[in-house]
């Protein structure tokens, strides 16, 4: 199974503002989460890796300069699942709540890809 990919320019990724500040990161070897610029974010998902590394290639070649190209390959999936909280002896479901489950990609996921 081939897993899509999306591909960032990461050049000057030391700037891009925190995520809850705004503020460029005060540290690079633990900068938080941070919000990728307007300009920086993927626009297509390629359909797999090696399709992903070709077209990092072709956009480092074509932007030139120190640019960076990472390539991010998708691993899992999040899904909110119904799990019961509450049974009877007999085994009927009382109750219930919803839980966020990590799944697996290729899983039963209902995700296209």
């Amino acid at each position: 199974m081939t897993n899509p990919c999306l591909i960032v320019e990461c050049s000057e990724a030391d700037t891009w503002p925190n995520l809850y500040t705004g503020e460029p990161p005060r540290s690079s070897t633990n900068p938080g989460p941070l919000r990728i610029p307007e300009n920086r974010k993927p626009t297509m998902l390629q359909p797999d890796r090696e399709t992903a590394e070709e077209e990092a290639r072709r956009l480092a070649a074509a932007k030139g300069g120190d640019r960076v190209f990472v390539v991010f390959e998708a691993a899992a999936a999040v899904r909110m699942v119904t799990i019961p909280t509450h049974t009877t002896l007999g085994g009927k479901t009382t109750g219930e709540r919803r839980v966020a489950q990590v799944l697996d990609l290729g899983e039963d996921d209902g995700i296209p890809f």
